[in-house]
């Protein structure tokens, strides 16, 4: 449509102003192919903004979140909440009440869209605390903080911006979720 190929305009300026170093996604990126413009060694860190609390953002409809799993493939990291990854999956998201299996299975479903690291956020085993469960496809490492009892719009965005910001400077995915984590 005209609508996506004005956008693609936008994000390809921007994206050459960042270099080849690496390009974070979020919801622009699944409408307008955004993944494509990473070449050589650069990092593709996707933050598949979809939704939270169980429920899909106003403005997106049932079929957003096919072409953002499509924005999953190939990326580096992938950086869902559980509801995100819920509607990535084409599930009913699961907000509580789940296990160690539910988590693994939910990462590996991940993995599957084709992502080659996931940083599942929202995590919970024990009431107080909140964290990341990482996965590089051959293990998972859980971190977790002292949930906070204060709800804060654009938290996954700060989560997303330290994460990439730190494993650009190098650290490792599990060392850049858990600074992401201490900094929300």
């Amino acid at each position: 449509s005209k609508q996506v190929a004005d956008r693609r305009h936008d994000v390809d300026g921007r994206c050459r102003r960042i270099d080849d170093d690496g390009l974070g996604e979020g919801a622009a990126g699944a409408a307008v192919g955004a993944h494509e413009l990473v070449r050589g060694d650069g990092v593709r860190v996707v933050d598949p903004v979809l939704g939270d609390h169980g429920r899909l953002y106003a403005g997106f409809d049932k079929d957003f979140p096919r072409l953002m799993a499509k924005l999953c493939k190939g990326a580096d990291y992938i950086l869902p909440n559980l509801t995100e990854a819920g509607f990535l999956l084409g599930r009913e998201p699961v907000l509580g009440g789940y296990d160690e299996k539910f988590i693994a299975d939910t990462i590996a479903g991940l993995h599957g869209l084709g992502a080659k690291n996931v940083v599942l956020t929202g995590v919970s085993f024990e009431k107080g605390m909140l964290g990341t469960a990482s996965s590089d496809g051959s293990k998972i490492v859980y971190d977790f903080n002292e949930k906070l009892e204060h709800f804060s719009h654009g938290t996954g965005d700060i989560f997303a911006s330290v994460f990439s910001g730190a494993v650009m400077r190098g650290l490792t995915m599990c060392e850049a979720a858990a600074l992401a984590a201490d900094v929300i």
